[in-house]
């Protein structure tokens, strides 16, 4: 008889197979003109007691159109006597454009989420583990994205949510109870990290990537939103030649396009002949400076009456609200601290902005620009560590997880932010004080409602001792 240790990896569900050692439910997503349907898995074998409810029909899409979506509950049961730890896996039956296309996030209903990307990335999505007569509430949201066109129309999908459920080994495995780990990404320089980082939130491709210079932050970060609105990595390279570490992750994403952010003083010529030698696709993105860059993009991305206003000089506070930006389709444009540019005059006056939120306090943002805005909203604190949390305690307060990283400096933090977006977390900027009383009085009112997620840099610009200090403050 096959051990229960490794049925992981070797079991796969068939509606009319009921011979499994442990039991598999299946929620079978059947349709017709967009229709989703749901059925379980008749019962297996009782070693492991796993019931789901609903237990009838979970979805009906028949109705969405692009930029709808549909949330449903789910209740996963323990009603044996042996613990098990259990994963969920999407597998598609049939309807590969829709798979290609439609977006799903898996969350505990208090919040945390699992998991947040395409509905054909989700597999072996580890959910923790259950004890006997325990339950856990599990929210699921289909998206069907706005950007998605007419050519969908009358597509057909059926898709299989797969519960695996196997013996649990040890407490130690269970991601699901109050221990959590986190994961580091940081390399050797920022090119490094940024890879990392790309690896990390796609493992199986994208079909372009954002390209950006290494040594300087506005750009990188005013890309934040296009990358995630096209769900692509941010990469990094030495402005006047391509880097091979960067080549080599193009490379493995195989990614057609090139989003290159700014002119060529920013990302040389040589870069774009070497990238259209390969084969990529080019599209160039920039202006005469970093004001005018940020205007290109989000004239790009487009404009919706709501534009973010950051210093384009202090990365800290664009950095800080840098994923919120990027879920909300908001376009950040820089500014001066005392002079409000023409580029970003442009976008203000040309779209009619109903709403600009401001950034960062007097020291980045004076007087002689702030009043030039109608209907604006500030958020500031006495320094950028109280800023970061000003932003994040406002506009994440339904955050539950956190990305973690220096504020001291800005290179390994710009290739996170787009991942910290697709995560739905946060960033948190930490100094190696730790003595900002905004964050620490944040921190404490998050207690037992956060975790940590990611760590983007190495032990040397994030230190261990940092992390624990904040776990210790959060409940972790």
């Amino acid at each position: 008889m096959m051990q229960h240790k490794n049925l992981k990896n070797l079991w796969r569900l068939s509606v009319l197979i009921l011979t499994l050692i442990s039991i598999l439910f299946a929620y079978m997503l059947f349709n017709t003109d967009h229709k989703f349907a749901f059925a379980v898995e008749a019962e297996g074998n009782k070693k492991f007691g796993i019931t789901l409810e609903p237990s009838d029909r979970l979805f009906d899409v028949a109705n969405m159109a692009p930029g709808d979506h549909i949330e449903k509950q789910i209740v996963v049961k323990n009603i044996g006597k042996l613990g098990f730890t259990y994963y969920l896996s999407a597998v598609l039956e049939k309807g590969d454009k829709l798979f290609d296309v439609f977006t799903i996030s898996i969350k505990e209903k208090a919040g945390r989420v699992f998991y947040q990307g395409k509905l054909k990335e989700l597999k072996n999505l580890h959910l923790g583990a259950l004890e006997s007569s325990e339950e856990e509430a599990f929210i699921i949201d289909v998206l069907f994205p706005a950007e998605s066109g007419n050519e969908f129309q009358g597509e057909q999908i059926s898709v299989s949510f797969l519960f695996e459920a196997t013996e649990r080994q040890t407490d130690e495995e269970d991601d699901h109870s109050d221990s959590h780990e986190e994961i580091r990404l940081g390399g050797e320089n920022r090119i490094e990290t940024a890879t990392k980082v790309s690896k990390q939130g796609w493992p199986n491709g994208a079909p372009a990537a954002v390209l950006t210079r290494e040594d300087d932050f506005a750009d990188a970060l005013a890309g934040t939103p296009l990358a995630y609105k096209l769900d692509i990595p941010i990469l990094l390279t030495n402005k006047d030649h391509l880097t091979p570490k960067t080549m080599e992750e193009l490379l493995r994403l195989k990614s057609k396009t090139v989003y290159i952010l700014g002119l060529e003083g920013a990302v040389s010529r040589e870069i774009e002949d070497a990238l259209n030698h390969s084969g990529f696709e080019i599209i160039r993105l920039g202006g005469a400076d970093r004001f005018g860059t940020a205007e290109e993009i989000a004239r790009f991305i487009g404009v919706q009456k709501r534009v973010v206003i950051a210093n384009g000089y202090s990365f800290a506070d664009a950095l800080s609200i840098s994923p919120w930006a990027a879920r909300k389709g908001v376009p950040i444009l820089f500014t001066q601290q005392n002079l409000l540019p023409k580029s970003t005059l442009a976008i203000l006056d040309g779209f009619s902005i109903q709403d600009v939120i401001v950034v960062g306090g007097e020291g980045v943002i004076g007087k002689e620009v702030s009043s030039q805005f109608k209907n604006a909203s500030y958020y500031a604190g006495k320094d950028r560590y109280g800023t970061n949390a000003k932003i994040f305690s406002e506009l994440g307060n339904d955050i539950s997880s956190v990305f973690i990283t220096t504020g001291l400096d800005f290179p390994d933090a710009l290739t996170g932010s787009v991942l910290a977006a697709k995560s739905n977390s946060m960033i948190l900027l930490l100094d190696d004080n730790f003595g900002n009383p905004e964050v620490l009085k944040f921190l404490e009112s998050k207690k037992g409602r956060l975790i940590i997620s990611h760590i983007i840099g190495g032990f040397g610009a994030v230190p261990e001792s940092l992390i624990e200090r904040v776990k210790n403050i959060i409940g972790n």
